[in-house]
């Protein structure tokens, strides 16, 4: 589409772009009562910047005292303040002159002292467009964006950032970009129509070609004062529900960012919008009046509530009014952060019937927001085009009481009151995450008709007062995490019985990841009925004995294994006894939960074996070679034997999933090795161990270990390697006779020297133990026990010292080494194993360690004769909740 623009624009344009950079840097520092500015001629030379201060509006003409200087085009700063002796009055505050003429610099109003001092009724950022003038006259500097004249080389009305910081004062209205009204732009598209352009054409220009408040951001800041309030303290402006509007109006857009920050002690009344406001345009055209209308827009915008009080709503967005045809726009999406301070009314991640493209973003943070009204992940009526997000920051530890709607997914890092629930109407529906460290708190019927409801954190849940078969939980799927925990509060046990807690459509369960609580007591997943997809804990009163929760699994499985066979008298007294310490010995004596920690067992006596033997490999690389001085000869022993014996301790602390155990291990180890002339050694290691494992409540058990091991060593220069492959057998005496474990066991340490001297060296390394673990299934006709199978790595790295010990008489000088490091631990950190009794199947789990833990060692090889020395090693393994500690002792021989 060719555009033809008057000649007379074409000239007026030019002249305008030879003023441009006329000018200099302006601050201008407003005080007092100012008059009104009259009209005194019949134009307005551009470069009159700084504020067009009138008591009502006028035509565009000269200004009077005090301000008649011209201003340039560069940066203008105006700072506005008052006194009880000499109070400040101004109507319109602008950031450029009243007629639109360009001014290329920031723009920055700052507005102090007290409220009673200092009243404006209207700040803009950019233009106050609402005056009669020709098109050549008053268009010029809208020509490039409206009228589409890319020739132009003088820049649009305001290129640079808008910053509007209000400290103290009063204010009727913020507008940060261009005001509302412009009869500009209503001549220019007469213009544009006169010259042959159809409606449908200019609508569809206008919509790709927009008129720019700015290109730079723009930024408002309150922190202090009023905003929103007539002269006489009166709270609102007739016909204005907008107290803060971000980026203008009638046709004009923000090509940047809107930010919008409300701290300290600031008091707004009214909305604050960050988007455009858009009105229709009534053109006359041949006589025939007709409204065309404009699609303003942002790219995006913040707002930052962190304190004050807004006595009214906040927008993300825009507002469409009523006598528009074109909804605003947000291009790239909207962010609202509420870390304090009040709202009274809602809050909305888009606007007022427009459209966001880029989707909305709400974070709750620190103490958070108070909002009187609902946080809505979209707007009124509006449009959104992404994801309506909901982030409640880890920082989170507020007590606010939310209510939420229209959110597609809810992140929760922290801790989340929420008191109601309006899930999203959109075909996906509203999903809520509970990260691991996260909580939510609310009560029964509000987290309903859920997508999806992902639980890795806390879930609390008041029933008190609540209908007793109504669904605190329900919607498409129920996934738990490593640490879910949903906690119920019941109101009474008449309440108890049949309670229908979770009404999913299609269940996703790991019950091995979820506890649940009544008032306060342990239930296990092994009550739950999955018929017609509703999960229901029955008979909860009986759920009263304060059991751990292995003991509530094996107790939950006797009350329906004697259900279905009431022959089973034992079993029914189990049921039916509220003798807690009688109960609590019946179920350790039958229900083998030392089964759980068999496996985890296995693998700490494993990963403790793999230590002990890189402990006892290499030491003493000298041993065996003896120099006769008088013959000048050397010879060399290159096998040597060793044996020594053992002792380990482990202890794992009981978690809310399951028992912790102690663990003792005893033994000897005897290894041969070859010294190669290639600076390898080749080595063999066979060890016997007896446990003593004792978990939580139960006997204590026993553990036969048989391990053998091939290894081999190489040193050259800075490096060293260790490597090893071995094969253990296990058997396991528990309820129902032994069981047989199996295990593969593979060992690497790479070591590099760093620093040394002749006497010692530092040097970083990195160790991998690695074991696979295998157990049988068991059964002793009563309960039954499965099989097993895990794997787990410990991967450590740190820094190791070596140092060179005197010789005692002839023979070789020994070695002392020490060593520290992070230890990370791969793969399974707890074990369980899925039991049986009478047909009814439960689960039973051991603690789990953590996966982080400390390093340290020490070992020491010290020769005391030409072809025997002594060594011993200790290391430790320190993960706060489980921790290990062996240590060896022996003796090697060369020959």
């Amino acid at each position: 589409m060719k555009l033809h623009l008057p000649k007379q624009l074409f000239v007026a344009v030019l002249a305008a772009a030879a003023q441009v950079y006329a000018w200099e840097d302006v601050t201008t520092t407003l005080q007092g009562n100012y008059p009104t500015i009259t009209q005194t001629g019949s134009g307005y030379k551009p470069g009159y910047v700084g504020g067009y201060i009138a008591s009502s509006n006028t035509n565009a003409g000269s200004m009077t005292d005090p301000i008649n200087e011209e201003f340039n085009k560069n940066n203008v700063t105006i700072n506005v303040t008052g006194t009880e002796a000499d109070p400040t009055t101004i109507t319109y505050l602008v950031g450029i002159g009243p007629d639109g003429y360009s001014a290329i610099g920031d723009k920055t109003i700052n507005i102090g002292g007290e409220a009673d001092h200092v009243y404006i009724k209207y700040v803009v950022g950019g233009v106050y467009y609402n005056m009669k003038g020709t098109l050549t006259a008053n268009f010029t500097n809208r020509g490039q964006h409206v009228a589409g004249s890319t020739w132009v080389t003088l820049q649009s009305t305001n290129d640079k950032k808008i910053e509007i910081n209000v400290t103290g004062g009063t204010v009727g209205q913020i507008i940060a970009g261009n005001n509302n009204g412009s009869t500009v732009i209503s001549a220019a598209m007469n213009s544009l129509l006169g010259e042959g352009m159809t409606e449908s054409e200019l609508t569809e220009y206008l919509a790709g070609n927009p008129a720019w408040s700015t290109q730079e951001k723009v930024v408002i800041n309150v922190s202090g004062g009023k905003v929103g309030y007539a002269s006489d303290g009166t709270a609102g402006l007739e016909g204005d529900t907008a107290a803060i509007a971000g980026a203008g109006g009638k046709g004009f857009s923000v090509n940047n960012t809107v930010s919008i920050n409300i701290s300290g002690d600031a008091d707004i009344y009214g909305d604050v919008y960050a988007g455009a406001q858009n009105r229709e345009f009534e053109l006359t055209v041949g006589g025939v009046s007709k409204k065309i209308g404009t699609q303003s827009h942002i790219n995006s915008s913040e707002i930052n509530l962190s304190g004050g009080t807004i006595d009214g709503n906040v927008y993300g967005g825009g507002l469409y009014n009523e006598d528009s045809s074109t909804q605003s726009l947000v291009k790239e999406g909207t962010a609202i952060k509420l870390s304090g301070g009040t709202v009274t009314g809602n809050v909305y991640g888009a606007g007022d019937r427009d459209n966001v493209d880029g989707g909305t973003k709400i974070t709750i943070e620190g103490t958070g927001t108070a909002v009187g009204g609902t946080i809505n992940g979209g707007g009124n009526n509006s449009t959104v085009s992404g994801d309506r997000l909901l982030t409640v920051a880890s920082n989170h530890k507020g007590t606010q009481n939310y209510k939420l709607a229209d959110f597609k997914n809810i992140e929760v890092a922290g801790d989340l009151a929420l008191e109601s629930l309006s899930v999203a109407t959109d075909t996906d529906g509203t999903s809520v995450n509970v990260q691991k460290e996260g909580s939510i708190e609310t009560k029964a019927g509000v987290l309903t008709n859920l997508n999806e409801l992902n639980v890795d954190g806390t879930l609390n849940i008041d029933m008190n007062g609540a209908d007793a078969t109504k669904d605190a939980v329900s919607g498409k799927v129920l996934t738990m995490g490593d640490n879910a925990v949903i906690n119920v509060m019941l109101d009474g046990a008449e309440a108890a019985n049949s309670i229908a807690l979770f009404g999913f459509d299609d269940i996703q369960d790991d019950a091995d990841d979820l506890i649940i609580t009544l008032n306060g007591k342990l239930v296990d997943a092994a009550l739950w009925d999955f018929t017609g997809g509703n999960l229901v804990i029955q008979e909860a009163s009986t759920t009263t004995l304060n059991l751990s929760r292995n003991q509530s699994r094996f107790y939950n499985a006797a009350r329906a294994a004697a259900a279905a066979d009431p022959d089973n008298l034992a079993l029914i007294e189990l049921t039916t006894a509220r003798d807690e310490a009688a109960v609590k010995a019946v179920i350790d004596a039958m229900s083998g939960h030392e089964y759980a920690t068999a496996m985890s067992s296995q693998i700490e006596g494993n990963l403790g074996h793999l230590r002990r033997l890189h402990g006892a490999m290499g030491k003493g690389e000298m041993l065996g070679k003896v120099t006769d001085a008088k013959m000048g000869t050397t010879t060399v022993s290159p096998w040597r034997a060793g044996v020594s014996v053992f002792h380990e301790e482990t202890e794992i602390d009981s978690d809310a999933r399951g028992d912790g155990y102690d663990r003792s291990e005893t033994g000897a180890m005897l290894n041969v090795e070859y010294l190669t002339r290639k600076d390898v050694t080749l080595g063999g290691a066979i060890s016997y161990g007896r446990t003593n494992l004792r978990t939580d409540g139960a006997a204590r058990r026993h553990e036969d270990n048989t391990r053998f091991d091939v290894y081999a060593l190489y040193g050259q220069k800075r490096w060293s390697f260790a490597t090893s492959l071995g094969l253990g057998m296990h058997e396991h005496e528990l309820l129902g006779g032994d069981v047989d474990g199996y295990s593969i066991n593979f060992l690497q340490d790479a070591a590099y020297t760093v620093l040394s001297n002749e006497k010692s060296n530092v040097q970083v390394f990195g160790t991998v133990e690695s074991s696979r673990n295998d157990i049988d299934g068991c059964s002793d006709g009563v309960v039954s026990a499965g099989s097993q199978d895990a794997w787990a790595t410990d991967v450590t790295a740190g820094v190791r010292y070596n140092r060179a010990l005197r010789a005692f008489g002839n023979a070789p000088g020994g070695v002392f080494t020490a060593q520290t490091g992070v230890t990370a631990s791969i793969g399974d950190i707890k074990s369980g194993v899925d039991m049986n009794l009478g047909g009814y199947g439960y689960r039973q789990e051991s603690a789990t360690r953590n996966r982080w833990g400390w390093n340290l060692g020490a070992g020491v090889d010290v020769p005391v004769r030409s072809n025997v020395s002594v060594y011993g090693t200790a290391e430790a393994v320190l993960r706060g909740d489980s921790n290990s500690v062996d240590g060896q002792i022996g003796v090697k021989v060369s020959f």
